[in-house]
């Protein structure tokens, strides 16, 4: 049996009283179960529930443990054990749900140990429950509502919400394991974002780009169309491998060398453009402990091996070897620029010419 759980965190605020409720299912080695958090600001219960109290009906957002149910229309609770009684009721208004998916590209990533989400970054709750003879009360106050679910939790993570007037602000961090390695949320791709395009601007507004670019253009190379396509190729290769096999940033990088040393010879924007993503796409795309591919392919594969013992392991340098497609567009770009093959040039206005005008 795998592990596996699921739950929900219903946080209430006024201006003077904070309640949250988290409902949840667990499931391990020793076997299924629920729960019902209940967190105020002086204290908390923990009232734990047999998984057959459970229900979950996901297309339409109902839960249920015992007597307690939970929907986007609102809350009802009825809970009495040694340590607490609860009981009352919420209204919930409309959802306000955020345009996109929380996990952001990290939701393509698979077997990812949690994933996240948000149901209603702000709704108004009206009602009242009360916990041991404590009433909280709610009048058009502020409720807000996210779920997670997974096999753990990570291994390190901060998490903060708040509401203000007219919004609310949520900020998740957490360490993301990926294959060998792990990085902490979107911090790492922000700061290379940042990184590639700082140094992107300071290389143009200085004019080191500009004079790289003429440099290539000038050499004794470049003085052919062949001698300028493979110029591109190498270019594009190498620039890809300085940004770790992210293609689109070597192409934002490499693109108006591309552009300059393809115009040069009048060659057709669509065959240098092909060359520049193509050779991108080659040997740097899949080059084992550097590329972002062999490492999503790695974080894929990883987490099978400990379910499925039977699997044999990976390596980078194995995806490498079975990586033939990128071997052969190499080959077939190279072919091309050597031969000739199909080369086509820029006329008025953009026409395809076979022949250099």
């Amino acid at each position: 049996m795998h592990n596996y759980f699921c739950g929900w965190y219903f946080k209430f605020q006024s201006n003077t009283q904070t309640l949250a409720v988290i409902p949840a299912f667990h499931r391990s080695k020793e076997g299924l179960s629920a729960s019902i958090q209940f967190i105020t600001d002086h204290n908390a219960w923990n009232i734990p529930f047999s998984y057959h109290q459970f229900f979950q009906d996901k297309n339409k957002f109902q839960i249920a443990l015992g007597n307690n149910h939970f929907s986007k229309d609102g809350i009802k609770l009825s809970l009495h054990t040694t340590d607490c009684s609860i009981e009352g009721s919420l209204l919930f208004g409309a959802f306000s749900p955020i345009r996109y998916d929380i996990m952001g590209p990290f939701q393509y990533i698979p077997f990812l140990q949690c994933r996240h989400s948000i149901l209603s970054m702000k709704h108004s709750v009206t009602g009242n429950i009360c916990i041991n003879g404590v009433d909280y009360s709610f009048s058009n106050a502020n409720g807000y509502l996210e779920g997670d679910r997974g096999y753990s939790f990570p291994k390190e993570y901060a998490w903060t919400q708040c509401f203000f007037e007219g919004g609310s602000l949520v900020l998740c961090v957490a360490d993301i394991p990926f294959g060998l390695f792990s990085f902490t949320g979107m911090i790492g791709i922000c700061l290379f974002c940042m990184a590639l395009f700082g140094a992107m601007g300071v290389l143009n507004e200085s004019g080191t780009m500009e004079r790289m670019i003429q440099g290539i253009c000038n050499s004794r190379f470049a003085r052919t169309a062949r001698g300028a396509e493979l110029l591109i190729g190498l270019g594009s290769m190498l620039t890809t491998l300085l940004v770790g096999g992210v293609t689109s940033a070597s192409v934002l990088t490499f693109g108006s060398g591309a552009a300059e040393l393809g115009a040069r010879h009048q060659i057709h924007p669509y065959r240098r453009a092909n060359f520049l993503t193509g050779y991108a796409n080659t040997f740097p795309a899949i080059l084992p402990f550097i590329s972002a591919f062999i490492f999503i392919s790695a974080s894929s594969i990883e987490p099978l091996l400990e379910e499925y013992s039977y699997l044999p392991a990976v390596t980078p340098l194995q995806i490498f070897s079975g990586a033939f497609y990128p071997m052969v567009l190499f080959v077939v770009l190279t072919v091309s620029i050597l031969t000739g093959w199909d080369r086509i040039y820029e006329g008025p206005d953009g026409a395809i010419l076979h022949k250099k005008p």
